[in-house]
C-alpha cells in the first residue's frame, strides 16, 4: 500500500497521462486480492457494495460512460482496501506526505518561473502542473490536512500549511476559501483538545463565531479582488447572493440550472432510477455538470440519493467514534473537501478528490469496529 500512497498525489498531478491510473488502479485491485480481508462485512459495507450495484446499472443504461464508471467504482475499491489496512494507517502516511512535499516542490518551481500561470480570459490564474486551477487547490488543501493533524509537528509542517494556503489563494478555485477555512478553523480545534486533553463536543454557540469570521475572511478576500482584480481573477464577495452568481461560480449556476431542468422533465422512473453517467454531458455543448450532487441524480435518480445519504450519515456516525484522534481528524479533513468541493466539481469522478477520503472512511469503519464504546478519556485514546 506504501507505493500506492508515494504515487498518487503525483500521479495527479500528471492524470492527464491515463496509463499511470490504469497502472495505480493495477496494483489496488493486486492488493486487495492478494491480503486477507481478516474482519468481517458490517452493515456500512453492504451499503458501500449497494452504491456500487447502483452505479453499475447506470452504467449499463449507456456503456458509453466506461470512463466515469471505472472513476467511482475505484473509489469503493479504496474503500474496502482501507478496511484491510487499517492498522498500516501511520506507514501509509508517512508515504503519501512524500508525495505531496514531491507536488509542493514541483508547484513552488512553476510559481518561481511562471509556467505555473494560465491566461484566463484577460486574467491569470495559477494551475501549476494540474489540469486546472480546481485540481490544484485540492491537492493543496489535502496537503494541509496531512501535514497539520499529526501527532508530532515541525517548522516544516507550518511552512507546509503556509506555502499551500498561499497556493490556494492565488488559484482562485472559490469553493475551496470556504474549504481553506473550515480546514483551519478544525486545526484551531485539533490544537486546543491537544492541548486540555478534552474533546470539544461542538454547539450551536460554537457555529456563530466560525460563521462570523468565515463571512470576514470572505470580506477581506474582496478587498484583495479590489486591489488586484485587474491582474488576477479573484473572488468577489459584497452581499450574500454573490456566493452563487454567474461571476463567482464562472457560469456554473447557469449550467447546473439548465442540466437540472433536463432531469425534472423526464418521467418518475427515469427519476427515481437515474438516466445514466454520461447524458449531463449532452445537455450543454459537452459540459458536464460540474456538481457532485446533480451528477447522482442524473446517474442513480432519487432512489440512489438517498441511499448515498443514509452512506453519508452511516460515515458521519463512524468517524465521529473513532477513537484514533488523528484518524478522526484527517478524515474530517478529506470529507469536507470531498463534499465541500462537490459543489462546483464532480468528486465522485475525480480519483484525486474520492480515494483518499474513501481509503479513510475504510479505516475509520475497522478502526470503529475493534475499538470499544467510546468511555474513555480523550487523553487514552491519544497514545
Amino acid at each position: 500500500m506504501g507505493i500506492v500512497a508515494f504515487l498518487k498525489p503525483i500521479i495527479d498531478m500528471f492524470y492527464q497521462i491515463q496509463v499511470l491510473d490504469v497502472f495505480l488502479m493495477i496494483i489496488c485491485i493486486l492488493l486487495f486480492v492478494t491480503k486477507r480481508f481478516k474482519t468481517q462485512l458490517c452493515f456500512m459495507d453492504f451499503h458501500v457494495i449497494i452504491l456500487g450495484i447502483l452505479f453499475l446499472f447506470a452504467y449499463l443504461r449507456n456503456t458509453d460512460g466506461l470512463s466515469p464508471f471505472l472513476k467511482i467504482e475505484s473509489c469503493f475499491l479504496l474503500y474496502f482496501l482501507g478496511r484491510k489496512y487499517d492498522l498500516q494507517l501511520e506507514t501509509c502516511s508517512k508515504y503519501i506526505k512524500w508525495g505531496f512535499l514531491i507536488v509542493l516542490f514541483f508547484t513552488s518551481f512553476t510559481y518561481i518561473t511562471g509556467i505555473g500561470f494560465v491566461e484566463w480570459g484577460r486574467y491569470l490564474t495559477f494551475r501549476g502542473l494540474y489540469f486546472f486551477k480546481t485540481d490544484l487547490a485540492t491537492a493543496m488543501m489535502q496537503c494541509i490536512a496531512l501535514f497539520a493533524f499529526t501527532p508530532k509537528r515541525s517548522k516544516l509542517n507550518y511552512a507546509v500549511i503556509i506555502l499551500c494556503s498561499f497556493f490556494i489563494i492565488i488559484a482562485d478555485a472559490r469553493m475551496y476559501y470556504i474549504v481553506w477555512f473550515i480546514l483551519l478553523s478544525l486545526f484551531m480545534l485539533f490544537l486546543y483538545e491537544e492541548k486540555t486533553q478534552k474533546e470539544v463536543k461542538i454547539g450551536i454557540f460554537h457555529l456563530i463565531p466560525f460563521i462570523l469570521g468565515l463571512f470576514g475572511a470572505l470580506y477581506f478576500l474582496n478587498y484583495l479582488n479590489n486591489i488586484y482584480g485587474e491582474q488576477y481573477l479573484l473572488f468577489e464577495f459584497e452581499e450574500l447572493t454573490d456566493l452563487s452568481d454567474e461571476r463567482n461560480t464562472q457560469g456554473r449556476s447557469l449550467v447546473w440550472a439548465e442540466i437540472y431542468m433536463k432531469f425534472a422533465k423526464q418521467d418518475f422512473w427515469t427519476r427515481f432510477w437515474g438516466i445514466d453517467l454520461i447524458t449531463d454531458v449532452s445537455v450543454l455543448l459537452g459540459y458536464n455538470s460540474h456538481n457532485l450532487y446533480l451528477k447522482l441524480l442524473y446517474s442513480i435518480g432519487y432512489f440512489g440519493i438517498a441511499t448515498y445519504l443514509i452512506f453519508f450519515i452511516q460515515t458521519c456516525i463512524t468517524v465521529r467514534r473513532t477513537s484514533n484522534k488523528y484518524l478522526k481528524y484527517v478524515t474530517i479533513s478529506f470529507l469536507v473537501i470531498f463534499y465541500l468541493g462537490g459543489i462546483s466539481y464532480i468528486t465522485i469522478e475525480s480519483t484525486q478528490l474520492s480515494w483518499i477520503p474513501m481509503f479513510l472512511t475504510g479505516a475509520c469503519v475497522t478502526n470503529t469496529l475493534k475499538s470499544p464504546p467510546k468511555n474513555k478519556n480523550l487523553k487514552k485514546t491519544m497514545k
